[in-house]
């Protein structure tokens, strides 16, 4: 279930961190509790209105997304410790990215 729901909300996802990325301050995008009360509120509210009939059903998934968003976070957002103003990645890194996130949350070393 939990790939469904990844692989179906990877545009989504792209599409809003852009728009999110033009209206914040690179600082909402670096500091961890401004990272998850705006970036993170906004997205989990997207998945979870898109696929809220599934994501019930994933246990812990806010926490899985929270992590992989936070990956992603590092992955794609920061450069050099600077977070970056757009999000111009291509779709399958961008989707890689996603994808790597959740599988670090979901099987911890």
């Amino acid at each position: 279930m939990i790939h469904f729901v990844v692989n179906n909300s990877v545009t989504m996802l792209q599409d809003e961190l852009s728009l999110l990325l033009t209206k914040l301050p690179p600082e909402n995008i670096k500091d961890d509790i401004k990272f998850k009360q705006t970036v993170l509120a906004v997205t989990y509210s997207s998945i979870n209105k898109r696929f809220s009939k599934i994501v019930r059903f994933i246990d812990n998934f806010d926490q899985l997304f929270e992590q992989a968003m936070f990956y992603l976070r590092d992955e794609l957002l920061i450069t050099k410790n600077k977070p970056v103003t757009d999000i111009s990645v291509e779709p399958s890194r961008f989707c890689w990215a996603l994808k790597r996130g959740f599988q670090k949350a979901l099987f911890p070393h």
